[in-house]
C-alpha cells in the first residue's frame, strides 16, 4: 500500500519535482486519508 501511494504521489507531483513539493503533497494525502479514516 505504500508503494502504491508513492507511486500516485509521484503522479501528481512529476518525477522532476523538489522535495518540498513531494512532501506537501504527502501531507495534504495524509490529512486526506485521517478526514476519510476518523469521518
Amino acid at each position: 500500500m505504500l508503494d502504491n501511494k508513492q507511486a500516485m504521489i509521484a503522479r501528481l507531483t512529476g518525477v522532476d519535482s523538489s522535495k518540498k513539493t513531494y512532501y506537501t503533497e504527502l501531507k495534504k494525502t495524509v490529512e486526506q486519508l485521517k478526514k476519510k479514516t476518523f469521518n
